[in-house]
């Protein structure tokens, strides 16, 4: 499985590449000021 660490995750760029790669299959571990508005 393939890894990616992806910062700024709660909004905009960050957040759709977290969903593009953990739709791939990618482990994803994602950081962001308001972690609140990042879906588990």
């Amino acid at each position: 499985m393939k890894t990616v660490i992806i910062t700024g995750a709660s909004n905009g760029m960050g957040y759709e590449a977290a969903k593009v790669f953990a739709s791939k299959g990618w482990k994803v571990f994602a950081g962001a000021r308001r972690v609140e508005k990042i879906p588990t």
